[in-house]
């Protein structure tokens, strides 16, 4: 075998393994990618008015002074007095709140 057979060879391996290595990272990354997602759509909640007629899907963001803020689907933050949330919607800020404020730096809820 001559040198330029042998280097043929080795540039054939060669490619053969860097595109091997570039669809493993690609699957990877799209693996990783719907984990994300998934991961921040399993956050949303659905929060409740205390008159029961109006509903929010979003994520809980924080508490600014008497209001909770979350976050919703499009991206938009919205503001809502705690009076205003229905019990259950109540207990669960609640909880979330207590959480985000005992999470690490950085784990929190807030986090974005």
């Amino acid at each position: 075998m001559n040198i330029n057979n042998q280097y043929s060879e080795y540039a054939n391996r060669s490619e053969v393994f860097w595109n091997k290595l570039r669809s493993i990272c690609t699957f990877s990354c799209g693996i990783v990618l719907i984990n994300f997602l998934l991961l921040q759509q399993a956050s949303a909640e659905i929060w409740t008015d205390n008159t029961g007629n109006f509903t929010v899907e979003a994520e809980f963001v924080g508490v600014s002074g008497k209001n909770i803020v979350l976050k919703k689907s499009n991206g938009a933050t919205i503001t809502v007095p705690i009076t205003r949330l229905s019990d259950p919607s109540r207990a669960l800020a609640k909880k979330l709140y207590q959480a985000s404020k005992s999470a690490p730096m950085g784990l929190s809820e807030k986090s974005d």
